[in-house]
């Protein structure tokens, strides 16, 4: 009975904190996101924090609804992410200034 109220406990607290990651995420990306991903994230974002408002609420419930935010938010960072190798590419490639000349020097010591 402890163990399973201990995983309980231990599950919701890890779904409040991607609740709290996922609205500092959506304060600070928000304006990167495409409609249908802040649509999909707010979605399962919502659904979340509904489950964990609901005192009856499984430890596989809340699970679910923590894979579905984990599933909404992915996609949008791992797009945000692409977008900003490439942009870091793109602006690496463009500041080459193709000085790659090697000079060849001689080392002198001058007190011999």
């Amino acid at each position: 009975e402890d163990a399973k109220r201990r995983e309980q406990v231990e599950t919701r607290n890890q779904a409040d904190q991607l609740v709290h990651q996922t609205d500092k995420l959506i304060e600070e990306q928000g304006e990167q996101m495409t409609d249908e991903e802040k649509s999909s994230v707010d979605k399962a974002l919502t659904s979340l924090k509904e489950t964990l408002a609901s005192e009856g609420a499984e430890t596989d419930e809340i699970r679910a609804k923590m894979e579905e935010l984990i599933t909404a938010s992915q996609a949008m960072a791992t797009r945000l992410y692409q977008e900003a190798s490439a942009a870091q590419t793109s602006e690496g490639e463009s500041s080459d200034t193709g000085d790659d000349e090697v000079v060849e020097a001689e080392i002198v010591d001058e007190d011999e």
